[in-house]
């Protein structure tokens, strides 16, 4: 910043500094989500190389996952007619029960409940009706909507119109137990962001800014999180 500009000037430009910052955890986030459907590397928004595998090799959305203790296997891809279904009051229903009747590494049934919708602002509206209406969206007979209060929380993410590539996953669509979802998504801040006062630079009367952050993302132990790429293969 130059000693001569004006103040206000300097405070947009330094916020400028936070908010790009901010944008770039965000969509790094919502990243491992997009990126989440294969082991292929990919380069993140910070320029650098990421290989999306989780703790027993496979990408976080995969249809035979391995549990380190036997030779049970689980699929967090949600599944209906075909996997990877587009977003539907049926898929909705189906994966619902997978969660309901899903078996620890010993067989039993230890229920996850998935009551957590999370889609990209392209199925904001579709999600909604599918959601909260008192009848079944669609139906001449207006049977009464069952889904309705089973899933709870239904999150819009601006984040999962497009992958940092700038590749359309508007159709993506994801389902998570909000009380154990954290198991399975993992962000560790060492350092969370910070705009530091400026320092008064010697030579030139300029203010020198930083803005730091340090921070580790990725997943872990995935039943908990499920998701379509919405491709019905």
């Amino acid at each position: 910043m130059r000693l001569f500009d004006l103040y206000d000037q300097i405070m947009e430009t330094a916020q400028t500094i936070v908010e790009d910052g901010v944008d770039k955890i965000d969509q790094s986030l919502a990243d491992v989500l997009g990126y989440g459907f294969a082991a292929t590397a990919y380069t993140d928004v910070y320029g650098r190389s990421v290989t999306p595998v989780g703790p027993d090799g496979y990408a976080l959305f995969y249809a035979s996952h391995s549990n380190g203790a036997t030779s049970n296997t689980f699929s967090n891809i949600i599944t209906d007619a075909t996997v990877n279904p587009a977003l539907s009051r049926s898929a909705i229903l189906a994966e619902r029960v997978r969660g309901l009747v899903y078996q620890d590494v010993n067989g039993l049934v230890r229920p996850i409940k998935l009551d957590t919708l999370i889609v990209a602002p392209t199925n904001e509206d579709l999600a909604e009706r599918l959601l909260f209406s008192n009848q079944i969206p669609g139906e001449a007979n207006n049977d009464v909507n069952a889904l309705k209060g089973k899933i709870k929380n239904l999150k819009v993410w601006e984040r999962l119109e497009t992958r940092g590539d700038s590749t359309d996953t508007s159709a993506y669509w994801y389902m998570a137990d909000s009380s154990k979802v954290q198991k399975s998504m993992k962000t560790i801040f060492s350092r969370r962001p910070q705009l530091f006062a400026p320092n008064d630079v010697y030579d030139t009367g300029d203010w020198d800014y930083k803005f730091s952050y340090l921070y580790q993302y990725g997943f872990g132990w995935a039943p908990y999180i499920r998701g379509s790429n919405a491709t019905g293969a």
